[in-house]
């Protein structure tokens, strides 16, 4: 089943096509990751599946709600995310952070006081909820953009470069919790990356983002049978070759 089903989603702004008949599906409890180079449209894409642009043809589904005919309150409900960097108080601890979140959402979200605290032990900041978020590492700031982004109990979380400003020492800590989110809370991700290794780490599919359009999917069992070589191509093999590059 998937959660998440993109329909040939097209975005056009400012005369220019961002986004060309975009379709995509993320199935529950699994990782998508969009793979391209920078202006590919990874982080349009994100935009554009929390209803950013309001000109836009096809449509996004999630679980049942539409982008396109649903009120956007109530499509974004099932969306969680991190769309560049996450937006923290930095004076306010890590608790008080997630306490001022939940303001925002409707009392039939139900996120009470202990939901706050399963997300935090979700992501492994139990221990950190009366630190004040500017003494947080980068890693432990991302965790924390991430309860905040799984706190409603979205059905698709969004992630735009998640890793891109970690340090490697915690990426391992990193991929080992999205795994866990996706198997034990079956929560499914759209994660954009220029990591070939977190590919490889939590994607159960990807798929290469060239100019607005899809120009590879990992899952299509023609892609494996358009190189001579014996040997299986890696990520970064075929990303080279569809951008033709030595």
């Amino acid at each position: 089943m998937s959660i998440l089903d993109i329909r040939k989603l097209s975005v056009n702004h400012s005369g220019k096509q961002l986004l060309k008949n975009i379709v995509l599906q993320v199935p529950s409890g699994q990782a998508v990751c969009i793979l391209g180079k920078n202006g590919a449209g990874k982080s349009t894409l994100m935009r554009a599946l929390t209803g950013f642009y309001p000109h836009f043809e096809g449509d996004a589904i999630v679980a049942g709600c539409s982008l396109r005919h649903h009120p956007r309150r109530k499509y974004m409900q099932g969306i969680g995310g991190i769309i560049e960097t996450p937006a923290l108080y930095d004076h306010l601890s890590v608790e008080e952070n997630l306490r001022v979140v939940a303001q925002y959402y409707p009392k039939e979200t139900g996120i009470t006081a202990n939901r706050i605290q399963e997300v935090l032990v979700m992501v492994g900041l139990q221990d950190e909820r009366q630190k004040r978020v500017r003494a947080l590492s980068q890693g432990k700031r991302q965790r924390l953009g991430l309860a905040i982004a799984i706190l409603h109990r979205p059905k698709v979380v969004l992630l735009d470069e998640p890793t891109s400003n970690l340090d490697p020492a915690f990426m391992q800590s990193w991929y080992a919790l999205i795994r866990q989110l996706k198997e034990k809370e079956q929560i499914s991700f759209l994660i954009n990356t220029h990591n070939f290794h977190e590919v490889e780490e939590v994607a159960d599919s990807w798929v290469i983002l060239k100019e607005g359009e899809i120009v590879f999917r990992s899952e299509d069992p023609a892609a494996a049978q358009e190189t001579d070589s014996p040997l299986p191509l890696s990520i970064k093999d075929i990303f080279l070759a569809v951008h033709q590059e030595a």
